[in-house]
């Protein structure tokens, strides 16, 4: 984080014709290990069907962390998937972080219904 008074937003990229957020990037949303969320999400698996979650392929995991940088993706988290991260992470952080992300989604849907494009962060 860049600026402590300023909120994460994390990346918004395009998987599958999907607006996601990758798992590293929501690790540092809600503030916890990498490897922790990972654990977390498998762990509770059951609370992140197909229109929440995406498990990446090696091709398109390759190609995310090539193109934007760190360790390759296993997940990408559609807007449902990440409002149930801070269920399943259950922090004041996680909740923090989910208000963001849902403002960043929001936004970008406004510029869409506009017939604006959307701020290239990470190309696809």
């Amino acid at each position: 984080m860049e600026n402590p008074n300023e909120p994460f937003v994390p990346p918004i990229v395009t998987v599958r014709g999907m607006r996601v957020v990758l798992d590293a990037d929501a690790a540092v949303l809600y503030q916890v290990p990498l490897e922790e969320l990972r654990r977390r999400v498998r762990r509770e698996s059951r609370r992140f069907p197909e229109d929440f979650m995406v498990c990446l392929s090696p091709a398109e995991a390759d190609r995310l962390a090539a193109r934007c940088g760190g360790e390759a993706p296993r997940f990408a988290f559609l807007p449902e998937g990440i409002a149930m991260l801070a269920a399943v992470l259950d922090s004041g952080l996680a909740v923090n972080g989910n208000v963001n992300m849902t403002r960043a989604f929001v936004m970008l849907d406004r510029l869409a219904c506009a017939g604006l494009p959307a701020p290239t962060i990470c190309p696809n």
